[in-house]
Formats: structure tokens, C-alpha cells, sequence
């Protein structure tokens, strides 16, 4: 599991990580807003942007021209054509006839229009010392979004001064000396279904932080709340709520349009996290909030308020914005709440298994110390069946701070948890055990090799059964280090009598997992992200694997278009990048066809603020559609995990780690792939009765055609759920509930 993107490794060579100092004032002095216009440039070249790229190999389809007409605003502006299916970084590069000074400024602004919704479109600009550092225009331009959208020109703004750049041998940027700048995409996010893409852009300027705040909020129109309902408008405040599936701001309206709903309302099955959600707008300051509420009752059953957490929404600094995303508990907290601004208000019920069938009815109450006494209705109803414990989409996903190292932990720990905590001590196991129980309730199954020395063989049974991890032991994480390729990552002159002697251990330590009926859950993963001068050696590697433990689910992550073909007969299951590798092309369907299986590999460098939150959910009907069985998940060291506390939020609820907004979509992706999954069993044991019911096994287009283009509006989603759910009903009215089971 790299660290790091492979991407951005390949465009800027051998690189250093460095952090460039945030400016924690905007510039002072600044003569205004500094326009490209008169700055003379010129195309400097179209191609292939990646320095490490065989020169010998036919130039990229990809062409660029300035243009004159249909532009946002004033400005030298360019085009660049890009023709799929050649792999590689195809570009432009835009030079200056005599260096730049961006010194004075803290923001690059620069117009921005594709023809295609992208999620990966970079900038680099070049200093005269041939230092570059690297940025997400496409991020920048979609803001708080997850993709560009097409057709649309957008204001990107670049933090030169405050983001974190690539740096070519560990140098800084001498900002006073910009010579060009690079636009490029990578060619694997294009589908060769299209004969050509363009992306526009230019007009770029130069911004103090305070100019581009003032000019980001003239440009930036956020979309309507699609989902919302008035509930109650009080002395105090007024309350709406919506589906947790759209991304609230402080400030977002609730549409006048909106529709009256006695209670924030949602439906779940057994065994099943729901969420509601409420907006409180209040008319004063609020002080040292607290919420209670007490079970939720229908005439068949109770929830108990003891499955119910009322947790708040808390939000991301950025230049521009602040990006709602963390969910800290909100008792406790001494929470106070700005007038005119949004309150936003989470209650995340677990339902137990066994629960009957009904409408469950509740409410919180909110308090402050000058008197608040807020209702804030709720409305569950709970379905006439239950998610199995087992999981059935299985899934690796990284333990954060073990996976950033065993010091991290020790050494944020003060900052993040309120105390310090040395490695091996008794609060770092709890601090872990936390993270595996967390992950556990979300049907996560983590990494648990990296904290296999704090508990036994049957305590991580016992996590098996109670969670349904799958799978939970490892043969080995990537295999192919242990002797195939050396310490530098080259190819090892391994010998015969080394071979036999691994291939030896990995018989014994199999032989163990199959006595004790445990080879199922068990795996190995041969390599990380292998490129084609390392195949050789993978191919050993999983050779040696297939014939030694042929039934343990083996797997490589894979970074390109395509699969290697050096590799095909020698795993069983593939597992490439989600959002790169086509899994509905002829080369997917003949992999399937000789009886390979199909993970994804979710790699998560997007910044925690760069996405919406159905970004995180619909993949997991994509997952079903596509007969994807497991989920390999990483994200960017520190910034990116789906917990807090992190780099980015230095706060935390005792010694457990506070859910974000993605964290909470992904268990409802992973529970919704349940009900297909539950469904799916049921039509194959109802025969003919069941048979009626096979087309809402289907993803209707207005929910999702590919990874790339799919609804942000959460209620076509739900009205499908719904369906599917009313289905299990029909087939399941003479089963048996099953036994009530611990969340």
C-alpha cells in the first residue's frame, strides 16, 4: 500500500515531501490583483509530461491551441485535445517569455472548463531552477465538490503558499522565478468510448488570500438542498432537516420550496446503523448545548435510547470555506452555536436484529444555559428483516495510525487525545482496540496483521464472529519483498534453496488456518501497485503461492488501465484502481470467465473536504453491478483517513476517534450492498416466486452509469433501497427473525 500517489511520483521523479510554510496572514503590500493579460506566453509544447517516459515510444494524441471566443472573462486562455487510449500524463505546457514574481501573493487563479466530469487534472508550475511542485486543479475548481463539472467554466484557486507541493530534491520553490506552467491529466481517467476530450483554461491571476475569499464567494453558487423538509420554526430557531446523503454549509438556505415533515425520517432493517439528520438555525447565540432524548417507541417494539448517538456536525478549515465533514459526539462539548448559522444535528440509531417491524417515534431535546428547549423530532421505520452478521462484501481497509507508524500515534497523541500515550501502553492498545471496534460496527474489516501482537488467535476469532471480519488472517503482506525483490525494490537473485524454504513456512502457517477451519478468512497479497520492471518477480512470487496454497484468496493491486498479462493464471483475484480500470471491458469479462475474482482498490488521496457525500455511498451499487466481492482501501498518510482525529482536526472523544461524514456513508454503501446481497439469496431459494423481483437486482441509470457519472440527489437511491426492502419482506414473510445480536 503506497503512501504516497504513484501518479504524482511518475510525474516528478525522485521527489521529497515538503510542507510549505502557511502564511497565517495574507500578503501585506500586495499591489491588487495581478492579471496574466499582459504577461506574454506561449504554448510551449503538447505531449507526454511524464519525465520518466521512454522517449522511444510514439508521441501522445494530444494537441493544444489558444482561444479566442466564448471566455469567461478577459485573458489569454488555451485549449488542450486529448485523444484516449495511449496511456501515459498527456499535457500542455504554457511558458513565460521572461520569468514571473507569484511572491507577492498567496493564490494562482486560473478559468477552468472540460468537456467531461474530472476528478484528476493537475498544474504544476515550473521554477527557473527546475524545482516544480504539483496541485489539484480539478479539486480547486470543483471545491467541496468531487468532480468538475462539464461544460462549465470554473474559477479554480490555487494556495500556492499554503498547500503541500511536490519539490524536486527536496529544494522550496523560489516563487519569484516561474518560467511555465503544466496542465495535464492522467490518460487512464478517460474512456476510450470517446474519440477526443478538451479541457479549457487560462485567465489566470495572481490574488492576495483576502481577494480570492472575496472573489471565490461571488463565484461559488452552491447547489439546492434536494432533500429538504421545514419541520418547526420556533422563538429560538428554526428546525429542517434533509438526507444525510447531501452536504450541508453553515450557511446553507433551507429552499423555500421545501416541502413540511413532522420528524427527520428515515427506515432501516435489523442489525442496521440509521442516520438522521436535523438543521437547527437559531435566532441568538446558543451556549453550552446539550441534547437528550429517550427511546424510540412504536406499538410493536422500543429502541432503546442506548443505541442511539446524537453526535453534530463539525467542519474543515479551508481558504475559502468551512467543509463540513467530522462527527464529534455532541455531549460534553460545551457546544455553542452562532446565530444565523447552522447547527447541524446527527443521531445514528443501531436497530437490533429481532426489532419488529413498525414506526418508531422519538425526539431530542436540546438545551443551552439560557434557557433552549428544542424539539427535534424523529422518525425510524424499522423493516421486517435483519442484515446478516457476516459479512458478504469482504474488505481490508487500512488502520490508520498504524499504518502512518507506531510513533505517530505516541507522538499526536497529546495534541489529538489530551494525554500521552507511549507506545505499548495500555491506552495505545485501547486507542486500537477502539479503531478495530469502530471498523467493525461500520462492517469494515481492517488490517488486523498490524496490531495481531496485542491479541491472541481466538481474541481475533472472537472479533471475526462478533463483527463478521473476512477476511482475518494473513499469510503475508506483500509476499514479494520476502526475498523476490531486494531492499532497493530491484529484483533479487533469489536461489532455489530459498524458494523451497519459503514456500516451506507458507505451507506450515496455511496448514494451521485449514485445521482449525479457518483458510476461508484467511489471505495474501503478493504485491503492491507492481510496475511492469517488477512483473518478473511478482510473477515468481505468485507462482510459488498458486502452487503452495492454491484455494487462499491471493491478490495484487494494480495501478494501470490493464491487467498485467504476465500475471494472468497466477492469482485469483485482481484487485486494480477504482475510477482507472474499466470492470466491465472484454479484458474484465475474460478474466471473470476463467474464474478470477474481482476486488477494487479504493486508493483515497482526495482531501477531506474534496468530495460530496454520495462520492462514498454509490460505489457500492457500482461494486454490486460490476460483481466486485472485496474492497482494498488506502488513503494519503495522515490527511486523509476516514476517522478523525487526523492532521486536519486535533480533537477527539476520549480515547475513541471521531467518525466523519465519508466514514458514515460507507457503512450505508457497504449495508445497502447487504440488501442486494440479501435479496439476490432469497430469488435464488424462492424460485419462480422469487423471479418477479430480479430486475431491482439491476442499477437503474438515474442512480449510476459508471464511476463517473451518477446522481447526487440521495432520494432516487433511497426510493430503490426501498424497493428492495419491500422485496425481502415479500420473500422472507414465513421466515423466522433472527436472534437479537449485540451492536
Amino acid at each position: 500500500m503506497n503512501k504516497i500517489s504513484s501518479r504524482s511520483v511518475l510525474f516528478i521523479g525522485v521527489c521529497l515531501l515538503t510542507v510549505i510554510a502557511q502564511a497565517d496572514t495574507p500578503s501585506t503590500g500586495a499591489p491588487g490583483v495581478k492579471s496574466f493579460s499582459d504577461v506574454s506566453q506561449h504554448l510551449e509544447g503538447a505531449g507526454n509530461t511524464d519525465p520518466l517516459d521512454d522517449k522511444s515510444k510514439p508521441p501522445l494524441a494530444v494537441s493544444g491551441v489558444q482561444i479566442k471566443e466564448n471566455l469567461p472573462e478577459a485573458g489569454k486562455y488555451f485549449r488542450m485535445t486529448v485523444h484516449p487510449g495511449k496511456g501515459g500524463y498527456p499535457g500542455v505546457t504554457i511558458g513565460f517569455d521572461a520569468p514571473v514574481d507569484f511572491s507577492a501573493y498567496d493564490m494562482l487563479g486560473v478559468w477552468f472548463k472540460s468537456d467531461t466530469a474530472v476528478s484528476y487534472f493537475q498544474i504544476v508550475p515550473h521554477g527557473v531552477d527546475a524545482v516544480m511542485e504539483e496541485f489539484s486543479l480539478a479539486s480547486a475548481a470543483a471545491r467541496n465538490k468531487a468532480f468538475v463539472k462539464p461544460g462549465v467554466w470554473h474559477l479554480a484557486f490555487i494556495p500556492f503558499k499554503t498547500g503541500i507541493g511536490w519539490v524536486r530534491n527536496g529544494k522550496q520553490m523560489d516563487w519569484t522565478k516561474i518560467m511555465e506552467i503544466t496542465f495535464y491529466i492522467d490518460d487512464a481517467e478517460l474512456s476510450t468510448s470517446r474519440p477526443e476530450y478538451n479541457f479549457e483554461f487560462g485567465g489566470m491571476a495572481l490574488y492576495t488570500h483576502e481577494e480570492a475569499k472575496a472573489r471565490y464567494a461571488q463565484t461559488q453558487v452552491e447547489p439546492e438542498i434536494l432533500t429538504a423538509a421545514k419541520i418547526s420554526l420556533g422563538k429560538d430557531a428554526s428546525v429542517w432537516t434533509a438526507d444525510v446523503g447531501e452536504k450541508i454549509f453553515k450557511d446553507s438556505p433551507c429552499p423555500k420550496d421545501a416541502p413540511s415533515m413532522e420528524a427527520a425520517s428515515t427506515k432501516a432493517a435489523g442489525h442496521e446503523y440509521a442516520l438522521l439528520q436535523w438543521v437547527v438555525k437559531p435566532s441568538r447565540n446558543l451556549k453550552a448545548i446539550e441534547a437528550s432524548g429517550g427511546d424510540l417507541v412504536s406499538e410493536e417494539g422500543r429502541i432503546p435510547a442506548a443505541n442511539i448517538q446524537v453526535r453534530y456536525v463539525d467542519y474543515i478549515e479551508t481558504p475559502f470555506v468551512s467543509a463540513p465533514d467530522p462527527l464529534p459526539l455532541l455531549n460534553g462539548k460545551e457546544l455553542p452555536a452562532e446565530k444565523e448559522k447552522n447547527l447541524i444535528v446527527w443521531a445514528i440509531i443501531y436497530v437490533p436484529a429481532g426489532t419488529p417491524k413498525g414506526i418508531y417515534r422519538g425526539e431530542l431535546t436540546l438545551k443551552d444555559s439560557e434557557g433552549l428547549n428544542l424539539r427535534l423530532p424523529a422518525r425510524l421505520e424499522v423493516y421486517g428483516f435483519a442484515l446478516p452478521v457476516q459479512n458478504h462484501l469482504k474488505s481490508l481497509y487500512t488502520i490508520q495510525h498504524v499504518y502512518s507508524g507506531r510513533q505517530f500515534l505516541a507522538d499526536h497523541a497529546l495534541k489529538y487525545w489530551g494525554r500521552n500515550i507511549a507506545i505499548n501502553s495500555e491506552d495505545y492498545k485501547k486507542v486500537l482496540n477502539n479503531t478495530v471496534r469502530v471498523f467493525g460496527e461500520h462492517r469494515i474489516t481492517p488490517e488486523l496483521q498490524f496490531v495481531q501482537e496485542y491479541l491472541s488467535h481466538e481474541e481475533m476469532g472472537a472479533l471475526q464472529k462478533q463483527y463478521g471480519f473476512d477476511p482475518v488472517w494473513s499469510l503475508g503482506y506483500n509476499f514479494v519483498h520476502q526475498g523476490y525483490i531486494d531492499a532497493q525494490g530491484k529484483p533479487s537473485a533469489i536461489t532455489p534453496k530459498e524458494r523451497e524454504e519459503k514456500i516451506g513456512k507458507l505451507k506450515a502457517a496455511a496448514q494451521k488456518y485449514e485445521a482449525a477451519g479457518e483458510i476461508d478468512l484467511t489471505y495474501i497479497k503478493i504485491s503492491d501497485e507492481p510496475t511492469p520492471d517488477l512483473y518478473g518477480p511478482v510473477a515468481m512470487a505468485a507462482q510459488d503461492v498458486k502452487t503452495t496454497i492454491p484455494n487462499v484468496l491471493s491478490f495484487v493491486t494494480i495501478t494501470t488501465r490493464l491487467l498485467p498479462e504476465a500475471l494472468f493464471g497466477l492469482i485469483n483475484t485482481w484487485c486494480p484502481l477504482w475510477g482507472k480500470f474499466d470492470f466491465e471491458s472484454p479484458q474484465a469479462q475474460e478474466r471473470k470467465a476463467a474464474g478470477d475474482r474481482f476486488w477494487t482498490y479504493g486508493a483515497e488521496y482526495r482531501t477531506n473536504d474534496g468530495y460530496e457525500p454520495m462520492d462514498m455511498r454509490v460505489p457500492y451499487w457500482l461494486y454490486w453491478k460490476y460483481g466486485i466481492t472485496g474492497v482494498h482501501f488506502s488513503h494519503h498518510r495522515h490527511s486523509n483517513f476516514l476517522t478523525y482525529p487526523n492532521d486536519t482536526y486535533p480533537h477527539s472523544d476520549g480515547l475513541s476517534e471521531i467518525p466523519s461524514i465519508r466514514f458514515e456513508m460507507i457503512r450505508q454503501g457497504i449495508q445497502d450492498y447487504e440488501y442486494l446481497w440479501i435479496l439476490n439469496d432469497l430469488i435464488k431459494k424462492s424460485g419462480a416466486r422469487g423471479e418477479p423481483y430480479r430486475q431491482l437486482l439491476e442499477l437503474p441509470l438515474d442512480v449510476a452509469q459508471n464511476d463517473k457519472n451518477y446522481t447526487r440527489d440521495p432520494a432516487l437511491l433511497l426510493r430503490r433501497r426501498d424497493q428492495i426492502a419491500r422485496a425481502i419482506e415479500d420473500l422472507t414473510q414465513k421466515q423466522v427473525s433472527p436472534p437479537k445480536i449485540g451492536p
